[in-house]
Parts: C-alpha cells; structure tokens; sequence
C-alpha cells in the first residue's frame, strides 16, 4: 500500500519505527473491521475521515475498525472491500518513506505473505552481510561502525602519505625553475591525483617564490588538468592567469576561469596537455619580456 500525508520534512528514525509500531500493535489486536452505509452529513458528523479528493453522494460506506459499540479506532468513508478483523492483515513492514510533491510524503508499506517475503529476503541479507563482516548477526551495526572509522582513519593516513610523496616529487621539479626577466617561472607535467593536489602546489611554489608565475599541468582520471598562478607583482606587469588559463584550456578541448592571480581549467585531450603548457611558458615570457 502506498499513504500520502502532509509534512514538512522526512521521517526520523525514531518516528518510522513509532509509525511501525502502532500499525502492527493495531494489527496484533485483532479489532474487528465493519461496514455500514450512512447519510453522508451524519458519517462526517460522527467522526468519519473523508478523502476530500473524492466526490462522495447523499449515502456513503463507512468502515469502522474496533468493537462495536464503543468508540472506533479508525473510521473513514471507503468503497472498497476490507478485512473482517484486524489480524487478518497479518503484519506490516514500512518500505520506505519520501517525497512526492512539496510538503507531503509518501509510506510504502507491504502486508501479509508480502511482508513475510520481505523480511525474509532481509534477514538473509543481513546473515550474509554479517558473514562478511565476520560479526554476529546482532553486532552487524557496530562492526560495520568499526570498519567504517578504521577505514576513515586509513585513506586520512594514505592521503596524508600521497600528499608527502607528491610534496617530494615537487621538490625534485622546483629545481626547474628558471629566471626569467627578474621573475621566478616554473611550467611543468607533474603527478596529481586529484585537482585539489594541483592547487596545493601551487601553494608549495608562492611559498617558497613570493615573485613568480607558474604553470602546472596534470593527467587527471585520463583528462587534462592545468592551474596557472601569478603574484601580485607580477600582474601587475601584465601577467594575468584567468587570460593565460582561458587560451591553453582551449588547446586540450576544454576551458577555465579564475582570478588575475590564479585560475584552473581543465579538458578533454590529454595529448595535447604538453602544446598547452608550452604555449603558457610563450605567453608567461612575453608578459615578462624574456
């Protein structure tokens, strides 16, 4: 079944599980479920719950779920064909929760044989998942906790090691930078994993040259990557690394932007990434006219 209601935002943890509960405590009850035909005015007067969507006549069916006599659990007008009693249902498992137009949710809910094959598709998952872990099948939560800090620590420790590693190589590259019309420059291919790693040399470069222009270039994920950075000093002499990045973005079928001092661009031709960065040294000499 699928239930429609207004609120403002998705259920909580505890509210899905309250939601549950009360379907299946209902259900386990095993209220008696009867139906009636009324005048509407007196249905509605009585408490009966109406689907205002719906056009109703002078004479509706209201189904009532609790004991007769006493005051129902649930009453609405419905049409349909329904349960004698409450157990019949059997039991209900939530599905899922989640939006279907701004302001209201929708719960889908299976019942019956389908929650039986439910759960027991889920609970086969979590035999195998628990295997993979190698945890208890009650102890699955925590385990899975456990993995998923050490593994947090792991890639904080191996990030850590490549960003040593590739402060290192850059170190070795460094040694390349020329002096060009009183200005430290360094173009260069270098090793990056990902573009964030670019940019930081960058920094590792201004630095240790507070007056230089550089440019690096790197194979990304099998596309091009360039970062393009000038000092102050040197942009004011005409050196600008939006307008440096914007031209040898385009030599490797793609395109950047960025401020005067510092600007990346990326694309799609990774063969093309060395004609890049020669045409950024033409163009970072000319500005210095060297």
């Amino acid at each position: 079944m699928r239930f429609d209601f207004s609120h403002a935002g998705s259920l909580t943890t505890e509210e899905i599980a309250r939601v549950s509960s009360l379907v299946n405590e209902a259900i386990l009850a095993n209220m008696p479920v009867g139906a009636e035909t009324e005048r509407y005015a007196d249905a509605i007067s009585g408490g009966a719950m109406a689907l205002f969507s719906e056009k109703y006549g002078d004479v509706v069916r209201v189904v009532r779920v609790g004991p007769p006599g006493e005051q129902p659990y649930s009453a609405e007008l419905c049409g349909g064909t329904h349960v004698r009693a409450t157990g019949e249902i059997g039991s209900a498992l939530l599905l899922s929760d989640g939006a279907v137009a701004a302001g209201v949710r929708r719960l889908e809910v299976v019942t019956g044989r389908g929650a039986l094959q439910v759960g027991a598709a889920r609970a086969a998952e979590l035999a195998a998942i628990a295997q993979t872990l190698n945890a208890p099948q009650d102890q699955v939560a925590a385990q899975a906790a456990r993995l998923t800090q050490e593994l947090s620590e792991t890639r904080k420790s191996l990030e850590a090691a490549q960003r040593d590693l590739s402060r290192a190589r850059f170190e070795a590259i460094m040694t390349k930078t020329q002096t060009r019309g009183g200005a430290a420059v360094l173009v260069a291919q270098v090793e990056a994993a990902t573009p964030d790693m670019l940019r930081e040399m960058s920094d590792w470069f201004r630095e240790r040259q507070p007056s230089g222009a550089l440019a690096l270039g790197a194979v990304i994920g099998d596309k091009p990557a360039i970062v393009v950075a000038v000092s102050a000093d040197l942009n004011k002499r005409g050196l600008d690394a939006g307008k440096i990045i914007r031209e040898v973005a385009g030599i490797v079928g793609g395109g950047g932007g960025g401020r005067p001092t510092f600007a990346q661009g990326s694309g799609k031709d990774s063969a093309k990434l060395a004609d890049a960065l020669t045409r950024a040294d033409e163009l970072i000499s000319r500005a210095l006219g060297a």
